[in-house]
């Protein structure tokens, strides 16, 4: 997983890289003839993982009182429903081609945009924390 990536949240980012370690798995068996058979049981297992993923995300964010958080979960919802749509359009011909890039980048978009947020407000919640330590030792 590029670095760009990693939010510093250790628990997130060995999430995030197991959910990309999956795509790019999923992305070589849509790009080869021969592995096209694994697209399908790779896309339940990339469903398996961010549905995991978004339920502890969800709740680190509530946890913290993260900014923007109903937007945040609805796009887990509609990134859930990508995936449903993926897996039901395998069963016609032809729909597999461009299913790869429609979730890689949705992936990636999901999470410098929205990830992001979650880094932010830890970020703030640290400079409320010294900004309060601070004030307590001048006392």
């Amino acid at each position: 997983m590029d670095f760009e990536y990693f939010l510093g949240i250790p628990e997130i980012d060995a999430q995030h890289d197991e959910i990309f370690t999956i795509l790019n798995t999923l992305l070589e068996a849509l790009a080869s003839k021969k592995q096209r058979h694994l697209v399908g049981p790779l896309l339940q297992q990339l469903r398996n993982k961010l549905l995991a993923h978004f339920a502890n995300e969800e709740s680190f964010m509530d946890a913290i009182d993260c900014a923007d958080q109903a937007a945040h979960k609805i796009k887990h919802k509609e990134m859930l429903q990508l995936l449903d749509d993926c897996i039901e359009s395998l069963s016609s011909p032809g729909k597999a081609e461009g299913l790869g890039k429609i979730i890689d980048e949705n992936l990636h978009s999901h999470v410098v945009e929205f990830d992001g947020k979650i880094v932010e407000t830890v970020k703030d919640l640290f400079d409320t924390l010294r900004t309060h330590e601070s004030s307590d030792k001048s006392r």
